[in-house]
């Protein structure tokens, strides 16, 4: 069966946040309990804000199953903020990821932010190359302890000079 991008519906929040905590949990050592108050605060706080126009989460489901998702936080005009991107690993390889991250750029250049960022970490080569095609550059890498233990983080920025729609 075919994987659906489809937009937020009620419930994706908790499965949003799952599937972030137990990765990062699981594979980078991320600490439980601080990491997950952090991601269910802040998606709890973009979700009161979701109808602003651009703002925009999308879910990915394979075989009728929750397998990842997408949101962009565009409560600023200027400067659009691609987050919480995530894909399970049954679902890795088959193009999900690309499809939902060209869901998400092409509402980017539809609200013609200026400017889209990401925060993430050196070692997710998989997710830094689908980055790269979509045209975001590298601008910014230093350790940091954000998510509760220390990591190389990277800033990642696309322009709409930087990859052709």
């Amino acid at each position: 069966m075919a994987a659906t991008i489809r937009p937020y519906e009620p419930g994706d929040l908790g499965r949003l946040a799952t599937a972030n905590v137990a990765y990062h949990a699981t594979e980078w050592g991320f600490p439980g309990a601080f990491f997950e108050a952090k991601i269910a605060a802040g998606m709890a706080a973009f979700l009161e804000t979701l109808e602003g126009p651009g703002n925009g989460w999308w879910s990915a489901e394979l075989d009728d199953a929750y397998v990842g998702g997408i949101v962009i936080d565009g409560n600023n005009p200027n400067a659009a903020r691609l987050r919480w991107f995530i894909l399970s690993e049954k679902a890795r390889g088959q193009g999900i990821g690309r499809a939902l991250l060209d869901t998400a750029m092409q509402h980017c250049r539809a609200q013609a932010f200026p400017l889209v960022f990401l925060s993430t970490f050196r070692g997710l080569d998989k997710a830094r190359s689908l980055y790269e095609r979509a045209g975001f550059r590298l601008v910014d890498e230093k350790e940091n302890t954000t998510w509760g233990t220390p990591k190389s983080e990277q800033r990642f920025e696309w322009t709409p000079e930087d990859s052709a729609p």
